[in-house]
Order: C-alpha cells, then sequence, then structure tokens
C-alpha cells in the first residue's frame, strides 16, 4: 500500500514539475517575444516619423520634380530606417520614385488599375490618412 501511495506521489510530483517547467518556458519565450514586439514597432513608428516628415515636405510644394522628390526622399535614408524604396503617385499614378535605380518599372503603375493595391491605395486618398499595406514589389511594375 505504502509503495502505491509513494508512485501516486511521485506521478503527481512529476505532473507538477511539468506544468511549472511548461510556465516557466511560455514566460520567457513570452519575453522574448515582447522585446521583438517592442523593437518591431519602434521601427515602424520611426518609419512612420521619416515618411512623415516627406510628407509634410511635400504638401508645401505639391508640383514638385523628380529631382526635388529624389533630394528630399534621399534625406529619409540617410537614417536608420528599413525603407527600401519610396513612390510619389499624384492621380494616383506613380511619377516620382526614390531610389530610381532598380525601380523604374514601377514609373506609370496606377493603383487605380492595380488591383492587388487598389483599396489600399483608395483608401488612404479618401480618408488622408496612412494605411499600411503590403510589402508591395514595386520594381515589378504591377501593371
Amino acid at each position: 500500500m505504502a509503495f502505491v501511495v509513494l508512485l501516486v506521489c511521485a506521478v503527481v510530483a512529476d505532473q507538477q514539475n511539468r506544468k511549472v517547467s511548461d510556465q516557466l518556458a511560455r514566460a520567457d519565450v513570452l519575453a522574448k517575444v515582447n522585446i521583438i514586439r517592442a523593437k518591431l514597432e519602434g521601427n515602424i513608428n520611426g518609419n512612420l516619423q521619416l515618411t512623415q516628415g516627406l510628407v509634410s515636405a511635400i504638401v508645401t510644394e505639391p508640383y514638385l520634380g523628380q529631382q526635388r522628390f529624389a533630394s528630399l526622399a534621399g534625406n529619409l535614408f540617410e537614417q536608420k530606417s528599413q525603407l527600401r524604396n519610396i513612390a510619389g503617385a499624384p492621380d494616383l499614378i506613380i511619377s516620382l520614385m526614390y531610389p530610381m535605380k532598380g525601380n523604374e518599372k514601377a514609373i506609370g503603375l496606377d493603383y487605380r488599375k492595380n488591383e492587388a493595391q487598389r483599396t489600399a491605395a483608395l483608401r488612404a486618398r479618401d480618408r488622408r490618412e496612412l494605411v499600411f499595406a503590403g510589402p508591395v514589389d514595386l520594381a515589378q511594375g504591377g501593371r
């Protein structure tokens, strides 16, 4: 009888040990995920602030050309960011690009005719707010 009681106690203790171990492992993973989340959030917010600065500059010069756009956008890429390229699309047609090299095919892309990007582009235009959509391969032109 004592053996059976000891065996039951050992099984219960083992189960409790597993539960505690699982909880510790979950807590460890959660802590690591929270660090990654905070870094991603910081990167996104930093990129957002950079692009908002460009938007503010463009608002003061609504008819700027490619050279001026490249000059302004080039400043964004001097900062530490995850931005790879940025496009300007007056009337929803891309006519401004930085960097131009490697993204030439995107020039002329009409967001109204591009099924993959139309909804987000129209929402951004209509609500006059930033819309996150992507990643988008602008080099493909999407036509």
